[in-house]
């Protein structure tokens, strides 16, 4: 899977895809700041690098090269929905979004008194922060933390979460041959938290889900994990039952 890479600073994010591609390869970055540090580093990491400052130039860049996925990584620009329309879109945000959406997000998450927040790679369209969510994974808010401590240990997982969607989108992709409309319009999602509590929750709202311990975190996902340990969570469970399974995952090495 071919994958075109969007930024506008030092793109830390556009480096992890880069250095964890697996299943996709990074065919080009573009920045629409022509000083933006991550071209520095894409350019290091031997990936062709471009930069265009109008949205017009980087649609008619996609053009000539047809990616099959566009990353947003740090791209401070809404796409127009002829873009978003014709090409398939992934972006990253530091909350978990529906919440906090826009700039500052991890500081309106500590000015409100959330106790937790995160970050989410979802589907990107015209909107700011909108479309259909693929994966999150939740941080806990601790005692004392600042703006710029919570969002550094939040971007350890977005270097995380982010080649982990974009690996499985081209999974995906390659599963359903390559039509990228058929992916488009199939409400498939996967979400990773470290919390018990938010993976069963999770869970129970997505009907039949599968909940698979995954290090020191889960992955929640309406298709069957192909390797051990997980659990299996159906319409009926409800929230009780569905923490009751995840909770044995902890105690297990192998399916439950």
């Amino acid at each position: 899977m071919r994958v075109c890479v969007l930024i506008s600073g030092r793109g830390s994010n556009m480096e992890s895809l880069i250095r964890n591609a697996d299943g996709y390869t990074i065919e080009a970055v573009i920045s629409n700041k022509p000083d933006a540090a991550g071209l520095r580093v894409a350019d290091g990491l031997g990936v062709r690098c471009m930069a265009e400052p109008s949205l017009d130039g980087i649609r008619d860049m996609m053009d000539g090269m047809r990616p099959d996925l566009v990353c947003m990584a740090g791209f401070m620009r809404i796409l127009p929905a002829d873009l978003t329309e014709r090409y398939r879109v992934m972006n990253i945000h530091p909350s978990l979004l529906p919440q906090y959406p826009g700039l500052r997000a991890v500081e309106q998450a500590l000015n409100d008194g959330a106790t937790s927040s995160g970050c989410t790679v979802h589907f990107a369209d015209s909107g700011v922060d909108t479309g259909k969510i693929i994966a999150q994974a939740a941080v806990q808010v601790a005692p004392g933390d600042t703006s710029d401590t919570l969002a550094a240990r939040i971007l350890e997982w977005e270097h995380r979460l982010y080649p982990e969607a974009v690996r499985w989108y081209a999974a995906r992709l390659a599963a359903e041959g390559g039509e990228g409309p058929a992916v488009r319009g199939r409400d498939r999602q996967m979400i990773r938290t470290a919390e018990p509590e938010r993976a069963a929750s999770h869970a129970a709202e997505m009907g039949v889900a599968y909940v698979r311990r995954d290090g020191d975190s889960y992955m929640i996902s309406a298709e069957k994990p192909t390797v051990p340990p997980y659990v299996a969570v159906v319409p009926g469970d409800g929230v009780g039952l569905a923490l009751e399974r995840v909770r044995r995952l902890a105690a297990t090495d192998g399916s439950a």
